[in-house]
């Protein structure tokens, strides 16, 4: 994880008067830093809001609290927002689901993909339209985790249209202009 992305909605106010965020002892984000980055009280790590608008990121000094969880305390001068960069939408025909679990976070990790796609193609399995692999409660954490690899900070749309690829419906997905034949 090279960004600990952080949700809006978690950010509170330090008794300093900055942002901070107390992540629990179970927390995904609590483990890496503590167990992988083996990051001490004082140290700082990386951040990141992910945002509609692009999202900013900077550094946060980490804090342990007795309870085993982590307090990151935001450094507002470190925080720079997102460049704008290229948007680019990527179209997959349904893949085996086994290597779609594997593509979510590397395709997520690239900053400049913003929408993901998933059409089922003329050759598609339909055993593959049942996939887990295309539940939101699978894919979410894979993209968090693309994103966190990457270091970006802009969120990825993820489209799972499963009925088969025509002109009228990549008009509903905007991928065309419907007033051009």
């Amino acid at each position: 994880m090279n960004l600990i992305l952080i949700q809006p909605n978690e950010l509170s106010l330090a008794e300093t008067g900055e942002g901070a965020v107390n992540l629990p002892p179970d927390d995904h984000r609590t483990r890496h830093i503590v167990d992988h980055l083996k990051k001490e009280t004082g140290d700082s790590v990386s951040v990141g809001f992910a945002t509609s608008s692009g999202g900013c990121k900077g550094k946060a000094l980490v804090a342990h609290r007795e309870n085993g969880g982590v307090r990151l305390v935001l450094q507002p001068k470190t925080m720079v927002h997102s460049p704008k960069e290229p948007e680019i939408t990527l179209i997959l025909a349904v893949p085996f689901p086994a290597r779609l679990k594997y593509l979510w976070p590397v395709i997520t990790s690239f900053s400049s993909v913003v929408r993901v796609v998933i059409v089922k193609g003329k050759l598609t399995n339909p055993e593959f339209c049942e996939s887990k692999a295309l539940k939101p409660s699978v894919y979410e954490p894979m993209i968090e985790k693309g994103m966190s690899q990457g270091g970006r900070i802009r969120p990825v749309k993820v489209d799972v249209c499963l009925e088969d690829i025509s002109r009228e419906l990549l008009e509903r997905l905007g991928l065309v202009d419907n007033d051009n034949n």
